[in-house]
């Protein structure tokens, strides 16, 4: 079973964004720098949500931002491994892939970035998910999976970074 899932870059809380970056022990100087990075080429204005796409620093920051999720899912032991190397959630920017081998797996994967998108102040929209099967039951009617209350559709092909997937007996 696969579901996709995208989170906005613009909803990245700057408060929690900076608690992540020193709970990381990154260096103070640098919080201290990233705090005051528009102060120094432009007027003082407030920001409260939101990773500049395309800045050099964005890809780096919203890996911080969103790395318990991953790390939660990890340790939770849900989703599929290859070997000891976990496979359950492959991320790209701000899309994620979660990889399970049942439906009730997978929704329990799906409830820990939930409530981690909720510790760090993300939304999902639950329009765009994607849930995928591959086995060998792939056609019939199964469980409807849930994120943040709304129902998550069954699609029989879903995009991910330029890639089809396919509803199928087998990947």
């Amino acid at each position: 079973m696969l579901v996709q899932i995208e989170s906005p870059f613009d909803k990245v809380n700057h408060n929690i964004l900076f608690n992540k970056l020193m709970q990381s022990k990154c260096s103070g100087g640098v919080v201290q720098t990233l705090y005051n990075w528009d102060s120094c080429y432009s007027c003082t204005f407030v920001l409260r949500c939101g990773v500049r796409q395309g800045g050099v620093m964005f890809s780096v920051l919203f890996a911080l931002y969103v790395n318990d999720v991953i790390m939660k899912l990890e340790h939770s032991k849900l989703g599929c491994y290859v070997g000891d190397t976990y496979t359950g959630c492959i991320m790209y920017a701000d899309d994620r892939v979660l990889i399970a081998a049942s439906l009730t797996m997978l929704q329990k994967m799906i409830d820990v970035v939930d409530d981690e998108a909720r510790n760090t102040d993300m939304t999902f929209n639950a329009s765009k998910p994607a849930v995928i099967r591959i086995d060998k039951n792939y056609k019939h009617l199964c469980t409807p999976l849930q994120l943040a209350g709304e129902l998550l559709c069954y699609d029989m092909k879903a995009k991910y970074l330029g890639m089809s997937i396919v509803s199928a007996v087998e990947f």
